[in-house]
């Protein structure tokens, strides 16, 4: 469960502060980060917590996730700007496991909205 404090930190957090690839890399806007609190946020307004403040960090981050994407072929995809040899050498590689975690934040968006536009992305 989301405390009071937790989603006061969570409507405030910058996502770029959060990651950075190497001490001289430039901060960057993490999906995974974000869909995390998109993910926390829907659980505390499913559990009737902090109902005012956890809608505004949801849409506050699904709307960046919308903007945010790439379109590919027919799909919004989250390249990862960085190379990491353990999964790929080269930069802008897409996760597959990112990919869902969002995919998961868009179906509770369709959830919460009923508003199809959300299963199209």
């Amino acid at each position: 469960m989301a405390s009071k404090e937790y989603l006061k930190y969570q409507y405030k957090i910058k996502p770029r502060d959060l990651y950075r690839n190497g001490d001289d890399s430039p901060y960057y806007y993490h999906p995974i980060l974000i869909a995390n609190s998109i993910l926390g946020s829907f659980n505390a307004l499913m559990n009737q917590q902090e109902k005012n403040t956890a809608s505004k960090i949801f849409w506050k981050h699904i709307h960046w996730l919308k903007t945010n994407g790439i379109q590919y072929q027919d799909s919004l995809v989250f390249p990862f700007p960085y190379a990491l040899p353990e999964f790929s050498p080269y930069p802008n590689w897409v996760s597959g496991m990112y990919q869902g975690e969002i995919l998961s934040c868009f179906a509770r968006a369709f959830y919460l909205s009923n508003d199809p536009n959300f299963l199209e992305l």
